[in-house]
């Protein structure tokens, strides 16, 4: 078994651990959140689609000004983003905690008047703990493969977990202590589905999702590079009729996340994407599985744990994708542990930035 096969295996029983940290950890990161006016946050890669959902929640659920920032792109562009950065809090995500665009964005943006720094990572003792007032390590998570999986639902959920516990949302933090328990059931009834789904006739996949699960969905557009290279895009449900469309076609491979809200409009645009002839697999959050796709050729229906709020039912979402591409690959006679010309994390020249 590929260390990449071991590593989507074990997530769940990393998230236990990491949801459970969060929590016994609320007393050390409420002050960062109670003295942040507005927040920075910053990724690179992977950490970067992190970023867009932690802004995205920090803001929609605690009222807090957010906004996700590349760290290579502010080391590039530093004046554009003056106004921003002066009195903003930053947090900042890596699975290393190493990454040179990282370490200099915060090192920089405190230059620049930022403030306090909360960063998390997967490593202990990380080189970005010395520039951080807050730090939050899950080192049980660490992916050893280049390519991220396990890692990049831990961050996500770390931080998730982290907002809701300060915004006090008992729903959402009752429905994220439940990805651990739901998760074998969920493996047990899928995984089949999610090798065939592997086997089908597609050359390229796109992912659709909305609101605070953007981020992260978009990370799972990139395993379809990363882990199986083959051509990736990620949109929005909806803004998908607004050009994408035209590219989708009978080798194009969606994967939709259908939320409860307003389920109508998403279920037509799923729709539109079968009279395309592209297969189809929507992780759905609703409990009743509509009609209109009853028994559909190459189209799948995947019913979500932890329905009330997708938020926390994303993770499975991310757990089928992984799988998925992980499963091309191997069949594909791709080693996933060796994308070409991928590396764990980056580290600038001296000179460079």
């Amino acid at each position: 078994m590929y260390r990449t096969q071991q590593e989507i295996k074990d997530q769940f029983r990393a998230l236990d651990q990491t949801l459970n940290y969060i929590k016994e950890k609320e007393a050390y990161f409420t002050p960062f959140y109670q003295n942040a006016k507005k927040v920075i946050v910053f990724g690179c890669g992977s950490s970067y689609m992190l970023a867009k959902s932690a802004a995205s929640q920090l803001e929609q659920m605690a009222g807090i000004p957010a906004a996700a920032v590349a760290a290579g792109d502010y080391l590039v562009n530093e004046a554009s983003y003056k106004k921003m950065i002066q009195g903003a809090c930053l947090i900042s995500i890596s699975r290393s905690g190493s990454t040179s665009e990282i370490i200099r964005a915060v090192r920089l943006a405190k230059d620049n008047g930022a403030k306090a720094c909360l960063s998390v990572c997967a490593r202990e003792n990380a080189e970005i703990a010395a520039y951080s007032e807050y730090n939050l390590e899950l080192p049980w998570c660490y992916d050893t493969s280049v390519c991220q999986t396990r890692t990049v639902t831990n961050l996500y959920a770390a931080l998730l977990m982290a907002t809701a516990v300060f915004s006090k949302d008992q729903e959402l933090i009752g429905c994220l202590m439940q990805v651990p328990e739901a998760a074998g059931s969920y493996q047990a009834q899928f995984d089949k589905a999610f090798e065939e789904i592997a086997a089908w006739s597609w050359k390229r996949g796109i992912v659709l999702a909305d609101a605070g699960m953007a981020g992260i969905a978009e990370e799972g557009a990139l395993a379809f590079k990363e882990i199986c290279q083959c051509d990736s895009n990620y949109y929005h449900l909806l803004d998908s009729r607004h050009g994408p469309m035209v590219m989708i076609g009978p080798e194009t491979l969606v994967l939709a996340l259908v939320t409860n809200q307003t389920p109508g409009l998403q279920y037509d645009l799923l729709q539109d994407v079968r009279k395309k002839g592209a297969p189809c697999v929507y992780f759905d959050t609703n409990v009743r599985e509509p009609e209109i796709f009853a028994k559909e050729e190459n189209m799948i229906r995947i019913q979500l744990p932890c329905e009330k709020r997708p938020e926390a039912a994303v993770l499975f979402m991310m757990y089928g994708i992984q799988r998925i591409t992980c499963e091309r690959a191997v069949n594909s006679g791709i080693n996933p542990d060796e994308p070409n010309g991928l590396d764990a994390w980056i580290e600038l020249k001296e000179g460079e930035a």
